[in-house]
């Protein structure tokens, strides 16, 4: 699968790469194309952000939180999607909140979609260093529509 996702992309990305995005992406799409189409945030940054979600899910004090995460982010030494999943837990539960205050977040910064695989593991895949920087830019971006609103 791979292989035929890197003839359509004219062989712009490793193999190692697009093995991952379509083991994360095959339940999700119907053609060998629509795994790109579809997962394209697994190999470029997101172009834009989803804006059913970003109006439904960020809130007043949404940059704020997803500032905390990237800092705990940070910390995580090894950056593995169990890691990941452990110190977001952990991080929600010492502030009080649920799941579902921070992973739609964080989601929509490293993504730009409201839905997707598992986040700790396209965090994983993405890496620290990735992460951080579609966290920070995602803040940026969104905080430009929301402020218009």
């Amino acid at each position: 699968l791979a292989f035929q996702l890197n003839n359509v992309l004219d062989n712009k990305y490793t193999i190692d790469d697009l093995i991952v995005v379509c083991r994360l992406m095959k339940e999700r799409a119907t053609f060998v194309a629509d795994i790109f189409t579809e997962g394209s945030y697994l190999l470029e940054k997101p172009e834009g952000y989803d804006p059913k979600t970003t109006r439904k899910k960020w809130k007043e004090n949404s940059e704020s939180l997803m500032i905390e995460w990237k800092n705990e982010l940070s910390r995580i030494t090894e950056f593995k999607a169990e890691n990941i999943e452990t110190s977001l837990k952990a991080f929600l539960e010492n502030k009080g909140l649920g799941i579902g205050a921070a992973l739609p977040l964080f989601r929509l910064l490293i993504t730009g979609k409201g839905m997707g695989p598992s986040m700790f593991e396209i965090a994983a895949h993405l890496g620290k260093d990735e992460c951080i920087a579609r966290i920070d830019n995602g803040i940026v971006e969104i905080s430009k529509t929301t402020s218009k609103a």
